[in-house]
């Protein structure tokens, strides 16, 4: 959700993670632990959660030397000619035309939302005729580079325009205005036609509703059975998402609507593909012992497809992994470390546990390596890795830990690596224990094959100091 206001948050966090043990074994009763399964594959690797709304607000801000290690999949942008001035800045930034070069170099593709193309929130819509205009206008500039278009996202939060679908503008947020001529079905539809008949090629996200509880659900519902009937289905189910907890319950309700009433991928028996182009709340943006929590929702759903961290602050900052210096902060370097990611995603126990621990686990291709990347919870926790590769770990492990902690969105943080050893594997199997750690931090484990053979623990480990502090940032 953009924010049209400049946001102070303050947020505590403790500076420490402890004292780390390694053994071997099975699994603990604790239901805090982890266990990573490496022959159990979710999903082929494509850092589904790794992009952002407004991360770019030009061609070189962020550089993208920094972004790079993040293997970032999509971005939501503003359309050419667009006007949003969103959270108090000073002026619109982040146009597609202008940041294309930038997504492009890193591969990204980005979603155009058009409704950005008026200057505020909520959008001051003059009419159909001219709304096809500037669509017009905009969809003939963007498509001249169409090949890094992911999607154009038709409207932003229209149930907040429209109390359902077919209804003329009446909606809870704004003064009906020139909305009354319309509803939203007909801009939808007439907007859809318009945006594939100027760009063959083009994508369509939508209905990017505010959230997806009970009375967004019956809405979203709504819109889809219509969709279906208007031969107007989205390629991209787009929703905001503000609770971690809640993404699996509410992903696989809406998957199962579909199914139940023949709305599938054209060419499939599948859901349409999932984009949750905003996730995150302002609280939680970029502490990595939250967001932890949304990657691994999101990638244990098969059918998203992408997810763009929420823009609540200021342009520039990569959605709060950067701070104001362009340093990486904290939550940066959970996102590098899932961007280092390939392979296979493993199964993980917290996913289905769905727990204050939240852990993402992938092994590549030729299964000389398993990362993990985990956090959300305080105390002490293990991650036991089963099967892993009788080839290749034939001698044992080498494992390393490496925390990064929170202390606010403009303290710069350098990882700390707070063990390193080699562990016997005995029946494919090994357990790191990881004690005193901290919520808000997160963490990555790395096991690759021991050079030579262990025949008994050798770990190497630090104990930092704690410390907390309180930190304001914007």
């Amino acid at each position: 959700m953009i924010s049209h206001k400049n946001i102070v948050t303050w947020i505590t966090a403790a500076a420490a993670a402890g004292l780390i043990t390694v053994g071997l074994g099975g699994i603990r009763a604790n239901a805090e632990d982890i266990s990573v399964d490496t022959t159990s594959t979710v999903r082929a690797v494509s850092h589904v959660a790794s992009g952002g709304l407004y991360a770019l607000s030009d061609a070189n801000t962020p550089n993208t030397s920094l972004l790079a290690p993040l293997k970032l999949k999509t971005f939501t942008q503003a359309p050419p000619f667009g006007q949003q001035i969103p959270n108090g800045e000073p002026k619109a930034a982040g146009q597609f035309n202008v940041i294309q070069p930038a997504a492009h170099s890193l591969g990204a593709k980005v979603m155009v939302r058009l409704p950005d193309y008026y200057d505020k929130f909520a959008y001051n819509f003059d009419s159909m005729d001219q709304w096809k205009s500037h669509v017009t206008q905009m969809v003939n500039e963007a498509k001249k580079n169409s090949g890094d278009i992911y999607a154009y996202e038709l409207w932003n939060e229209p149930n907040g325009y429209w109390k359902s679908p077919g209804d003329y503008g009446n909606g809870k947020s704004v003064d009906a205005g020139n909305y009354k001529s319309v509803t939203y079905m007909q801009l939808w539809d007439e907007t859809y036609k318009l945006v594939k008949q100027l760009d063959p090629s083009a994508k369509i996200v939508g209905p990017s509703l505010d959230g997806l509880g009970a009375s967004q659900m019956k809405w979203m519902q709504t819109f889809l059975l219509d969709a279906k009937k208007d031969g107007t289905l989205p390629d991209y189910i787009s929703w905001h998402q503000w609770s971690a907890s809640a993404y699996p319950g509410q992903a696989q309700a809406l998957e199962k609507f579909e199914l139940a009433n023949g709305i599938t991928k054209p060419g499939s028996t599948e859901p349409i593909p999932i984009s949750i182009n905003e996730y995150g709340a302002e609280q939680e943006l970029g502490v990595p012992g939250q967001m932890v929590h949304y990657i691994q929702s999101f990638e244990n759903d098969k059918y998203t497809d992408s997810a763009d961290l929420a823009f609540w602050f200021n342009y520039g900052r990569m959605d709060n992994l950067l701070t104001d210096q362009q340093k990486p902060n904290g939550g940066y370097w959970l996102y590098k470390w899932y961007g280092d990611m390939s392979g296979n995603i493993d199964t993980t126990s917290t996913s289905s546990e769905n727990g204050s621990l939240a852990s993402l686990a992938s092994t590549n291709a030729d299964k000389s390596q398993t990362s993990v990347i985990f956090g959300g919870a305080n105390g002490d926790n293990s991650i036991t890795v089963n099967h892993l590769d009788a080839s290749k770990f034939a001698n044992g492990a080498k494992v390393q830990v490496n925390e990064s902690p929170w202390y606010g969105v403009d303290t710069a943080v350098t990882p700390k690596t707070i063990e390193t050893g080699t562990v016997q594997v005995k029946n494919g199997t090994a357990t790191v224990s990881v004690k005193g750690m901290k919520a808000s931090s997160g963490y990555q484990l790395i096991v690759t094959p021991a050079d030579t053979a262990v025949t008994k623990d050798d770990i190497q480990y630090t104990q930092q100091q704690a410390s907390a502090r309180q930190l304001c940032f914007r």
